[in-house]
């Protein structure tokens, strides 16, 4: 699951109130490139840090949660392989049960 950071900026913006002109104060750029910024699936990493100041949000937390996340799904999946292997393992004991009994 990818972070779209630029969609999540402005969520953000809006939750807050804050306007593309206020926020291109702050980081001292344009509204037009925080509206470019808000477009872009990433960003450079710098100037992430400096919406998380201007915005008193930390935005990498999204980065860290879809790590989780992705970790819990391949804990998942290594359960459902131990489940698979157990259902074979006892199948395969029962066809060699019925082998000896016929």
């Amino acid at each position: 699951m990818a972070i779209h950071i630029g969609k999540t900026i402005r969520i953000v913006l809006k939750n807050k109130g804050v306007s593309h002109s206020a926020l291109a104060k702050k980081i001292n750029t344009t509204r037009q490139n925080i509206q470019s910024i808000t477009k872009r699936e990433t960003i450079d990493t710098g100037i992430l840090i400096k919406i998380c100041e201007a915005l008193e949000h930390d935005f990498f937390q999204y980065y860290r949660l879809n790590s989780e996340i992705e970790t819990v799904k391949l804990s998942a999946k290594k359960e459902d392989i131990d489940i698979l292997y157990d259902l074979l393992s006892s199948a395969l004991e029962k066809i060699s049960r019925l082998k000896k009994a016929n």
